[in-house]
């Protein structure tokens, strides 16, 4: 620059930009512009000048910069005159015209003959709107560039380009559509380098949709987008013009889509960029986008020729495309010019396969073409657009090019192969130049014919309905040369999937009125497709008869299923087979010597089929009526089904390979008795299969267990059908009892299941029977009234529950009161409690925590029961007076510790609240449980199952001893395959047996005034500190689990030990390491967490489930000042109450509860958020805790917090809640139930985490 080296200038800050585009423009406005001197800056020679500000107009022109001031400066040095300086011209008229400013550019481009004048004026052609003399400006350019580079590939690239290939788009002619696509493949040849490179091959497929050739659905680039301001404008353009705008802004990925155009056309109009303004503006008022900015840009530029280009392609119907592209698909291009060089591809066969080479023929001057020379595959794969020459059929063939790479051995680089696949013989056929090996200069080229499907028209109401037929599909491809020196390739060619793109899966529907077009487009690709049309006429030369419409389904075994092919046979004498309502209409065949011609009724052909495939619901959805049914049971079933479809069907098989199938025996075929052993009822009889044939209860249940379907297979080979619902209640009848040979055994309380299961059948009831029914319709009509001396209203879903316990105490079964948290199970119970208390006393067992609740809620509802709570003063003295009204309230704790008074005593109601205490059945306070008599036993528990269905089986043997059988006989018949296997079937069957006696319903159904409860998993980064020690303990325990010799049982103690150490480090450092000085990330969250919402007015529960954690949050809090309870296990129960009242009454921010001690029985609605500190296994007793708040009286929505180590064995174990959500809804509710974690599952919870 200070040197004046104006060529050295030139060439460096060229390599500045290209090599440095991010510091540019800070170094150059450093040196020119940052503190500008007009006087030395006009005293610079105007290369440098230009040159200093052409590259900040290039780049705000692409990026839509403010580059107001160097275009200023530009028009104002070089704006007035035109310079001598080709390319300052031809810079400043570029920006002109996207400034919608045309000023000088005819005058200075008169007689430019350069690539850029040229382009140029081609661009200014094309925003006049004159097109066709915009392609010739353009062509010009590039025959310019190929005189200029000496290269014979070339194109147009950047924003000029694209205005080419829209010109050459809005001509819509087949040539300029080849041109088209060849300059955007140059384009793409580029890569990312070129900035529309993206945008060019969303041009080639929406050109491919536009001629129907392709689908939106099947493309890979139309939807994808970048944030450039020309592209964006071009790509919205091209979605609008075929029709796919809306698919496009309907997507959540991309619904940004028409807004950030707006931005870039407020943008372009503050800036004068007036082409893209007018442009983008005008396009964004058609497509109705509602932004006042553009609409009023839209208004100023209401009258501008540039709005044209909106219209570029005018928008037409989907089918309007699909005739003209079957119309296009034989018209070869005109060919203006002959060219000098042309492929010729060579033809060869070995063993039946087909081996194409390709080569270069160049035009002598006596105007004969060479014999060729060989052209590497390897070029055609990697630089096709070198070969300017091809034509669109050598593109194709070329697209079959593969490349395969041998394996490298020892170092050494691995060898390249390139081949023809063999498809691309298919892309052959029809090709002008393809000769046999060795013969390329016979001038004969080789006919190449396809085995042809057929294109079937047919009138179908208001419309005209074009098809393929058959559908298209792959094939192997088997070549022949002919006696005339041709080929028959007996596949599917590129033109029939071409058709059968255009007319879809389901064929093109074409308004009638659009007759003579379809006409004339079937026309056009009759030499490739034979026709069947319903359009035209017969012939007099054949006998008329009557078309047989009856289905002709040919069977066929294989394997252990049946292939199964519907046909029609319009002659009934023999003749072609046809696809049910497919082909034309008239059908003209020679039958014994005779000529004979019917006219398929396509009607009733369909409506055998429709009748036949609702029958049949085996047979799946296919394109045409052919099924292979590989599996056995599925395959019978469809073979019963067909059996029974009527005289409109004719089942053929294969001579010597029939199916013996019965018909179906369904309910009424059952003929079941019903007596009394001892204390249960057992099943006996038989099922009549035919009047010669019957199966006994011991032979039915044998075949049961051999065979999982409907489907019984007899020695000889016959099979049996039974009907699905015979099948689910036999299935029912032995698993839901104990099967002895002959007979089926039930415990009477599966009276209710064993009627559902024999309803419809044949019974003989013994009279014992016929009473244990009549008690159970009479429990049915029992309609229990409240007590008088309830104190409080019960909802109705609650009056629901106590008549429904009542019901089931009086028929002598136990209860499952198992509603959801919070929906008052206390006030249910006691309004039972309460109308069976003259018959003798009550025993209400209880966490300790809630024992004070029963004490509150028996005062406040029933006063009139004497409550007395178990501990206090003389226990056995209690125990003995307790009589008629007497309830005593007593704790699971003290249960363990007098369980041998306790079940001395008879009593007449007997409550285990939150029973999900005596869940396990190794627990001694379990087995005190179990000693209790009573006449009525109910249970109550918002999580009947927390961990798996053993617990399940302890509560039921609590209320209803015998029902579920033996824990082992419970694992073998229900829990090992719904935990481990997922079975729906059996774990309906297990429903089944268990609904009378469970009742849930959920807060959410019946609750519907309830506030709104939001659960937030909040993911605290540990610190590197933290980090690090937690990487250490899981390292250690890693290594000590894999070193360990222990038995599996001690070695999930030792692995739950490990476990127990990582979740206290997720907590704080402190929890594992006493003297630690680190601080917790999680206390830091909950900090912030807790001052956040007490600035808020807000009152929260904090649980935990170490004691030790809370100690520490207790420190935090002191330090801070905060109001705060607390209470844990070793909390006295007076000071418990108190706390909880306190906190009710409004006193303290917040309440810090350990999990264990205070998850249950509390009502503490004066908090509106929960904070869980650790994660606990079991969702279900994070829900009970967080029902502490959510729960009737709470008039405000409830927001649950959860802090979450974040990628520690806390992830996991909140992934584990996903399995766990409350097994007992699974059940209830029909969903999947998880298993117990193994050894492997714990040890997962470690391992996963690297």
């Amino acid at each position: 620059l200070y040197q004046g080296n104006e060529s050295a200038f030139v060439a460096n800050i060229k390599h500045f930009h290209s090599e440095y585009r991010q510091s540019f423009a800070v170094n150059i406005n450093r040196i020119f512009f940052n503190d500008y001197d007009a006087t030395w800056f006009a005293s610079l020679p105007d290369q440098i000048k230009f040159h200093a500000l052409i590259f900040f107009l290039q780049d705000g022109r692409a990026h839509l910069n403010d580059v107001a001031v160097e275009y200023e400066l530009l028009e104002h040095f070089f704006g007035a005159v035109k310079h001598d300086n080709s390319a300052i011209v031809h810079a400043v008229i570029e920006e002109r015209l996207l400034r919608g400013n045309f000023k000088d550019a005819e005058l200075w481009l008169a007689g430019d003959l350069s690539t850029d004048g040229l382009k140029l004026l081609a661009t200014l052609r094309f925003l006049q709107n004159r097109n066709n003399e915009a392609i010739e400006f353009f062509n010009a350019a590039i025959k310019a560039l190929k005189k200029e580079t000496g290269k014979r590939n070339v194109g147009i690239d950047g924003l000029h380009g694209y205005f080419f290939n829209l010109a050459l788009l809005r001509s819509r002619n087949l040539n300029n559509l080849l041109l088209l696509k060849h300059q955007a493949q140059i384009a793409i040849r580029q890569g990312w380098q070129n900035e529309f490179y993206l945008l060019n091959l969303i041009l080639l497929e929406a050109v491919d949709i536009y001629q129907g050739k392709a689908t939106a659905e099947h493309s890979q680039y139309l939807f994808k987008t970048n944030k450039f301001a020309f592209e964006r404008l071009f790509h919205a353009l091209l979605l609008y013009w075929i029709g796919e705008i809306d698919p496009m802004t309907g997507n959540a990925k991309n619904s940004a889509f028409l807004a950030e155009l707006a931005g870039f056309c407020q943008q372009a109009q503050r800036l004068g960029y007036g082409w893209y303004a007018a442009v983008s503006s005008s396009l964004l008022q058609r497509l109705d986008y509602n932004n006042e900015p553009c609409r009023q840009i839209a208004q100023q530029y209401l009258q501008s020729p540039f709005n044209e280009i909106i219209d570029l392609l005018p928008q037409v119907s989907a089918w309007q495309r699909a005739l003209d592209a079957l119309t296009q698909l034989t018209a070869q291009p005109a060919t203006s010019v002959q060219k000098e060089l042309r492929l010729i591809w060579s033809l060869s066969l070995d063993n039946n396969g087909v081996f194409l080479a390709p080569k270069e023929q160049s035009l002598g001057k006596s105007g004969r073409w060479t014999k060729g020379r060989p052209i590497a595959l390897k070029r055609l794969y990697h630089d096709m657009a070198d070969f300017d020459y091809l034509s669109e059929q050598d593109r194709r063939i070329c697209a079959h090019i593969e490349l395969e790479k041998e394996p490298a051995y020892y170092g050494y680089s691995s060898k390249e192969f390139y081949a023809l696949s063999s498809q691309a013989i298919i892309a052959a056929v029809g090709h002008p130049h393809i000769y046999w090996a060795n013969e390329e200069s016979s001038n004969a080229p080789v006919d190449i014919r396809l085995a042809a499907p057929q294109l079937l028209v047919k009138e179908q109401q208001a419309n005209l309905h074009i098809s393929l037929i058959p559908p298209i599909t792959t094939q192997k491809i088997m070549a022949q040369k002919t006696a005339s020196n041709g080929l028959i390739v007996y596949v599917i060619n590129d033109s029939h999937r071409q058709v059968a793109e255009i007319l879809g899966k389901n064929g093109l529907i074409v308004p009638a009125t659009a007759r003579q077009q379809v006409i004339d487009s079937i026309a056009s690709i009759a030499s490739m497709l034979t026709v069947q049309s319903d359009i035209g006429g017969t012939s007099s030369h054949a006998i008329s008869v009557d078309a047989d419409s009856r289905l002709h389904i040919h069977l066929q075994p294989v394997g252990q299923g049946i292939q199964i092919e519907m046909f029609v046979q319009p002659f009934s004498d023999g003749g072609p087979l046809y696809k049910p309502g497919v082909g034309g209409t008239t059908v003209l065949a020679e039958i014994d010597g005779k000529q004979l011609q019917t006219n398929r009724d396509f009607k009733l052909e369909n409506r055998y089929l429709k009748e036949a495939l609702s029958k049949c619901p085996e047979l799946y959805a296919v394109k045409e009526p052919k099924w292979l049914l590989d599996d056995a049971e599925t395959a019978l079933e469809a073979l019963l089904h067909l059996q029974e479809l009527g005289d409109f069907a004719v089942l053929e098989w294969p001579k010597g390979k029939k199916i013996q199938l019965s018909r179906e025996a369904g309910l009424s075929q059952a003929q079941f008795s019903v007596r009394k052993e001892k204390d249960w009822f057992s099943v006996e009889g038989a099922v009549q299969i035919d009047d010669q044939q019957v199966l006994d209860m011991q032979r039915l249940m044998s075949l049961l267990n051999t065979s999982s379907g409907r489907f019984l297979k007899l020695e000889d080979g016959q099979i049996i059908a039974l009907t699905r619902e015979l099948r689910q209640r036999l299935d029912d009848l032995a698993g839901l009892g104990d099967v002895q040979k002959d007979k089926v055994s039930f415990h009477p309380l599966a009276a209710l299941a064993l009627d559902e299961i024999t309803n419809g059948m044949k019974i003989t009831a013994s009279k014992p029977w016929k009473d244990q029914l009549l008690r159970l319709s009479e429990m049915g009509d029992l309609n229990p009234k409240l007590p008088s001396t309830l104190q409080g209203e019960l909802r109705d879903y609650q009056r629901e529950g106590f008549q429904w316990m009542m019901r089931l105490a009086h028929w002598g079964a136990g209860a499952c009161l198992a509603d959801d948290m919070g929906l008052g199970k206390t006030v249910q119970a006691l309004a039972l409690i309460l109308s069976r208390a003259p018959q003798g006393p009550a025993l209400i067992l209880a966490p300790t925590s809630v024992c004070i609740n029963w004490l509150e809620e028996s005062q406040r509802f029933a006063p009139t029961l004497n409550v007395h709570q178990f501990g206090s003063g003389d226990r056995q003295d209690m125990l003995d007076a307790a009589g008629p009204f007497d309830l005593i309230v007593c704790s699971y704790g003290l249960l363990q510790t007098e369980a041998e008074r306790l079940a001395q005593k008879h009593w007449h109601t007997l409550v285990a609240d939150e029973a999900q205490a005596i869940k396990n059945a190794l627990t001694k306070r379990s087995k005190a449980a179990m000693a209790l008599q009573a006449d009525f036993k109910l249970i109550t528990t918002g999580t009947p199952i927390e961990n798996h269905l053993g617990e399940l089986w302890n509560l039921f043997n609590f209320i209803n001893p015998g029902l579920l059988g033996s824990l082992q006989k419970f694992n073998e018949r229900y829990a090992q395959a719904i935990e481990n296997q997922q079975d729906q079937e059996i774990q309906q069957r297990l429903k089944k047996l268990l609904r009378p006696f469970i009742l849930r319903r959920l807060k959410n159904d019946v609750l519907t005034e309830l506030p709104s409860r939001t659960e937030v998993t909040l993911h605290v980064e540990l610190s590197p500190e933290e980090r690090a020690l937690y990487e250490a303990l899981r390292r250690n325990a890693m290594q000590t689990m894999m070193e360990t010799t222990d038995q599996p049982g001690q070695k999930q103690l030792k692995i739950l030990a490990e476990i127990m150490k990582l979740r206290r480090a997720c907590c704080h450092p402190r929890l594992v390491m006493e003297e630690s000085t680190m601080n917790s990330a999680k206390l830091q969250a909950f900090e912030e967490l807790v001052d956040e919402l007490l600035d808020n007015r807000h009152k929260a529960l904090v649980f935990s489930q170490f004691v030790g954690h809370l100690k520490l949050i207790r420190e935090l809090l002191d330090k801070k000042g905060v109001h705060y309870h607390y209470l844990d296990g070793s909390t006295p129960v007076p000071q418990r109450k108190r706390a909880v009242n306190l906190f009710q009454a409004g006193e303290g921010d917040l309440f810090l509860i350990s999990l264990k001690a205070g998850g249950t029985g509390l009502n503490l609605t004066a908090a509106d958020y929960v904070i869980h500190m650790d994660p606990w296994w079991n969702p279900a007793v994070e829900d009970q805790a967080s029902d502490r708040a959510h729960r009737m009286g709470q008039k405000r929505p409830v927001t649950i917090y959860r802090l979450v180590a974040k990628d520690t064995i806390e992830d996991k174990i909140v992934d584990l809640h996903k399995h766990k959500r409350d097994l007992a809804n699974s059940l209830l509710e029909g969903g999947e139930v998880s298993g117990k974690m193994s050894v492997e599952d714990m040890m997962a919870l470690i391992k996963d985490i690297d």
